[in-house]
């Protein structure tokens, strides 16, 4: 890595150039180191043009993935040729950062800057079974994508409405944006319904059966059906609830619980208070791919307490603990919940 690409990767990887690129934060900080860097402008604005149109965090992606990311970058840079290529950068500036951004780039897409329509932003990010990623949308919201997970990222312009489709589980604390016409609505869709955002922290969880919803801080409106008008004629959720919709039978049940340690499996820490056994069976499944044979009699049953998630085979036998069951790993994501000779 060269020192071009070590500042490129310092200079995307500090909150406080996010911050000041979006919320116009540490403008003295950056200003001085400007002044201070006048050889490093072009990589400086480099790194700006990203943030502004693309999501970074610290992970892995493939060689194969770099690949098609400048590819889709030449694209769509090709439609654009009947708009001139003044200053700003340019698809082949990008080139001697690959290596940099091996480390920092989720996923790819780009817009036209000089565009009538305004810039479209996209981003898609998804997760393995088991793993967890913490990143950060275009508009500084932060995402912590839960495993085996899909999530979508798209806003039409920088003054249009925030829109996620999400497939699995993510927790949200979403940054509070102003628009021409007030604040940017930021929408979450799951297959089964839509949840409107006022600036808030929450968790969206969804399986074949249950999508469940907790709100830590702020008001979220949801309502039944992918897309819906839920800004509209949601239903408003306050600060600790818990919402579970079934999804096949469109039936919904609200509880109060502690939001922030329902959500501590952002902190690799199961939560088992406020979840049935059935819960945690589903809960293994969607996340970690794990299959879980239970006694039917032991799906409606409470569990106190948490677990930890750093061995999740540990977490399974722990649970089983808990239940008065014997735990049987059949296959490497296969367990089977027995009864005991004490409790058949």
């Amino acid at each position: 890595m060269n020192q071009q690409e070590k500042i490129l990767d310092q200079l995307l990887m500090d909150p406080r150039f996010r911050e000041w690129i979006h919320d116009g934060q540490h403008q003295n900080y950056w200003t001085k180191w400007q002044e201070e860097h006048p050889l490093d402008q072009e990589v400086f604005q480099d790194a700006v043009a990203i943030v502004r149109g693309l999501p970074v965090q610290k992970i892995e992606v493939t060689s194969d993935e770099i690949e098609r990311s400048f590819l889709n970058l030449e694209n769509k840079a090709q439609k654009q040729t009947d708009i001139p290529q003044k200053s700003g950068w340019q698809v082949q500036r990008w080139l001697p950062y690959a290596a940099a951004l091996v480390a920092v780039l989720v996923s790819v897409y780009i817009w036209n800057p000089m565009g009538s329509g305004g810039p479209e932003i996209e981003m898609t990010v998804s997760t393995a079974p088991g793993k967890k990623k913490e990143v950060v949308l275009p508009d500084s919201s932060v995402v912590v994508l839960n495993g085996n997970s899909l999530l979508h990222y798209f806003q039409k312009d920088l003054s249009g409405e925030r829109v996620v489709t999400l497939d699995g589980e993510a927790h949200f604390n979403v940054k509070t944006r102003e628009g021409d016409k007030g604040r940017l609505p930021f929408v979450v869709n799951t297959p089964d319904l839509t949840v409107a955002v006022l600036g808030t922290v929450f968790s969206v969880g969804s399986d074949s059966i249950w999508t469940t919803i907790v709100l830590e801080e702020g008001k979220i409106k949801w309502l039944a059906g992918s897309n819906a008008s839920a800004h509209k004629d949601g239903l408003l959720m306050r600060p600790g609830e818990k919402t579970k919709f079934h999804n096949i039978h469109k039936t919904h049940t609200v509880e109060e619980i502690d939001a922030i340690e329902y959500n501590s499996w952002t902190q690799n820490e199961l939560s088992l208070e406020n979840r049935s056994a059935g819960e945690v069976v589903r809960w293994m499944k969607r996340n970690y791919n794990y299959q879980i044979q239970l006694p039917e009699q032991y799906l409606d049953s409470s569990l106190t307490g948490s677990v930890s998630l750093e061995d999740p085979q540990v977490a399974i036998q722990v649970v089983a603990l808990a239940l008065g069951l014997e735990s049987v790993k059949i296959s490497e994501k296969k367990w089977d919940f027995k009864k005991t000779k004490t409790n058949e």
